[in-house]
């Protein structure tokens, strides 16, 4: 897998399709934020390829946009919230934890949303911050997995 980062600016038209087009849908924000903030040089993409296929995607917005609605105590925290996507039959293969790492090099310690079970179970093993309303699946996950280095 090839891992390529580029600020959203930057993308080309095929890359922000192909990201446009891998997330959760209705359930997700990705593709709300990448069409709201897509033409920042301050946000990026953080994308994993298999060949022509984009397999998972890790969106990093910038904290500090005024639009971007976060706590005071977030923007204290971390330089980005970030948001990861990995396609249906691709997930277990380490693509999300690839893509976290490349995120972790722009922001050692990145805002997220783990909302569901899943999310929390995969967010825990890294170093993050979240809202107060999170950090109980957080702490939850972190019993079940420690926290990767």
């Amino acid at each position: 897998m090839d891992i390529v980062v580029k600020s959203l600016a930057d993308l080309s038209d095929t890359e922000r399709r192909a990201c446009h087009n891998l997330n959760l849908r209705g359930g997700g924000y990705m593709q709300k934020d990448l069409k709201d903030f897509g033409d920042r040089s301050d946000c990026f993409a953080v994308m994993g390829w298999e060949g022509k296929t984009l397999v998972g995607w890790c969106l990093l917005l910038n904290l500090r946009i005024p639009e971007l609605y976060v706590t005071a105590n977030a923007k204290r925290k971390s330089k980005y919230m970030a948001q990861v996507y990995v396609r249906a039959r691709y997930r277990g293969r380490g693509i999300g934890h690839s893509l976290m790492q490349e995120a972790l090099k722009l922001d050692d310690r990145p805002h997220v949303y783990p909302h569901d079970e899943r999310a929390a179970a995969f967010f825990a093993r890294y170093r993050v911050s979240c809202t107060q309303r999170y950090v109980k699946n957080l702490n939850q996950a972190r019993k079940e997995k420690p926290v990767a280095s």
